[in-house]
C-alpha cells in the first residue's frame, strides 16, 4: 500500500514537473516563437539563369542570397531565417509572369525581387498591384512609371541618361547614333536621347534596333559609318553585345574615333565579351567594381568567399544586394510582412550601400543614387572618367515633355505590340 502510494506521488510530481515545463516552453515559444526553421519567410527572386540575360542576372543572384545569407547570420527578419523560392525566368517575360503567378498564389511571398528587363517589370506590374505585394527591381529603368508596388533600385533617366547626354556631347561631339535591344527600354531611351539632343542643338543622325536573334550586323554598321557619329549610345542587354561589338570593330569602328557608350552593360558582360574587344569604350552605372569605398571593398570580399576570387561586381549586384538589405530593415521596423505596413517604412530609408548612401524616394520609390561613367580598361575594369559627387534625388517623368505625353508615347508601343510589353518576336518556323 505504502509503494502504491510512493508511486502514485512520484507520479504526479512527474506530471506537475512536466506540465510545468511544457507551461514554461509554452511561455517561451509564444515570447520568441517557434524555432526559426519552422517559420520561415519565403521571398521570391526572379532570376534568369538561362537565356541571353544569364550572364548579368546569375551574379544579381549571387548578390541577393549574399544579402540573404547576412540577414541570416544576424538573427533573420522578425526572428525568422529568409528563404529565397527560385524562378528561372529564361530571360523571358512570360515565363517570369507565370513564375510570379505562382509565387503570389502558391508560396505566399510577400516580395519579389528581380526581374531583367523593362519589358518584365511592366508585365508584373498589375500583378503585384493586385496582390498588394511588392517587386524590387534592380536595373536601369527608362523611368515614365510609378507604382505603389515597384521598389526601383536601378538608374533614373536622369540619374543616366540625361548627365550622359550632356557629359558626351562636351566630350566627344554633338552627333550620336541610337543602337538598342528591340524593347521598351531602348524605345523610350531613345525618344528621351532625341528630345534632350534637340535641347541641346546636337543631332540624332540615326538609331537601330536588334534582338537577341540578330545575325547579320551589316546594315547598322552600314548606318553608323554613314552617319558619322562622335558616339555611339548602346542600350543592347545580354549577349547580344558581344556579336554587335565584334561587328563593330570589323567595321573599322574604334573608340579611338567614335567610342560606344553603353548603358546596360557591366563588369560581367564585359568579362563575358572580351575586354579587349571593349577596352576604351565606356560605361554609364551608378556603381563600378573598381571603387575602393569600405563598404565596397567589403562587398566585394564576401562576394568573393563565397563564389570565387574572379567574381566580377557590378551596378545591377549592388542594387539586387542592397534591395533585400532594405526591404528586410524595413519589415522589421514595421514588425510586418504585409506592404501595406512595410511601404510606409520603407519611404525614405536610406542604407550604406557600396557605391554610396543610397535613400528610398518616399514620394516616387526610386531611389536617390550617385551617376557615375567610366571606361573601360584593359583588364575588363571600369575606371570612373566623370561623377556626380552626391546621390542625385530621382526623376521618373523628366520635363523634357508632359507626363501626359511620355504615358502616352508608352502606351503607343502597348498597342503596337499587340497589347504586351515587348515587340512579337519572329517565329523560326516561318521566319515571320
Amino acid at each position: 500500500m505504502v509503494k502504491r502510494r510512493r508511486n502514485g506521488f512520484m507520479i504526479g510530481v512527474f506530471v506537475t514537473v512536466f506540465a510545468t515545463l511544457a507551461a514554461m516552453g509554452a511561455v517561451r515559444i509564444a515570447l520568441e516563437g517557434p524555432p526559426a526553421t519552422a517559420r520561415s519567410i519565403r521571398i521570391g527572386l526572379l532570376i534568369a539563369r538561362t537565356g541571353p540575360l544569364s550572364v548579368a542576372d546569375r551574379n544579381v543572384e549571387n548578390a541577393q542570397r549574399l544579402a540573404i545569407q547576412e540577414i541570416n547570420d544576424n538573427g533573420g527578419v522578425l526572428n525568422r531565417p529568409l528563404e529565397p523560392v527560385i524562378v528561372d525566368t529564361n530571360s523571358d517575360s512570360a515565363t517570369a509572369f507565370a513564375g510570379a503567378q505562382r509565387l503570389l498564389a502558391r508560396d505566399k511571398v510577400p516580395a519579389l525581387f528581380g526581374c531583367a528587363t523593362s519589358g518584365c517589370r511592366k508585365s508584373l506590374r498589375p500583378l503585384v498591384e493586385a496582390a498588394d505585394a511588392v517587386l524590387v527591381y534592380p536595373y536601369p529603368t527608362e523611368g515614365m512609371e510609378e507604382s505603389p508596388n515597384i521598389l526601383a533600385l536601378g538608374s533614373a533617366p536622369n540619374q543616366q541618361i540625361i548627365p550622359v547626354i550632356k557629359w558626351s556631347m562636351d566630350t566627344f561631339g554633338r552627333r550620336i547614333f541610337f543602337v538598342g535591344s528591340d524593347g521598351v527600354n531602348a524605345r523610350i531611351a531613345a525618344e528621351l536621347t532625341r528630345l534632350q539632343i534637340t535641347a541641346l542643338r546636337g543631332q540624332l543622325v540615326g538609331e537601330d534596333y536588334i534582338t537577341s536573334d540578330t545575325q547579320d550586323f551589316g546594315a547598322v554598321t552600314a548606318r553608323i559609318q554613314a552617319g558619322q557619329p562622335d558616339v555611339i549610345f548602346n542600350f543592347a542587354t545580354g549577349t547580344i553585345n558581344g556579336p554587335l561589338m565584334t561587328a563593330l570593330r570589323a567595321a573599322g569602328i574604334r573608340p579611338t574615333h567614335t567610342p560606344v557608350m553603353s548603358f546596360a552593360l557591366a563588369e560581367d558582360d564585359i568579362r563575358a565579351i572580351g575586354p579587349q574587344l571593349m577596352a576604351g569604350d565606356y560605361v554609364a552605372q551608378s556603381y563600378f567594381g573598381s571603387i575602393a569605398t569600405a563598404a565596397s571593398q567589403n562587398f566585394k570580399e564576401s562576394l568573393r568567399q563565397d563564389h570565387g576570387y574572379d567574381v566580377p561586381v557590378t551596378a545591377a549586384m549592388e542594387a539586387a544586394y542592397i534591395g533585400i538589405h532594405l526591404w528586410a530593415r524595413a519589415v522589421q521596423d514595421a514588425q510586418s510582412v504585409a506592404w501595406k505596413d512595410v511601404r510606409p517604412v520603407l519611404g525614405g530609408l536610406s542604407i550604406n550601400a557600396p557605391g554610396g548612401v543610397i535613400s528610398v524616394d518616399p514620394v516616387t520609390f526610386y531611389a536617390w543614387k550617385t551617376v557615375r561613367i567610366g571606361v573601360i580598361a584593359d583588364d575588363g575594369q571600369i575606371d570612373i572618367s566623370w561623377e556626380s559627387g552626391r546621390p542625385v534625388r530621382p526623376v521618373p517623368f523628366p520635363g523634357l515633355q508632359s507626363t501626359d505625353a511620355w504615358q502616352r508615347a508608352v502606351d503607343l508601343l502597348y498597342t503596337a505590340w499587340g497589347g504586351q510589353w515587348e515587340p512579337p518576336r519572329a517565329d523560326p518556323r516561318t521566319s515571320q
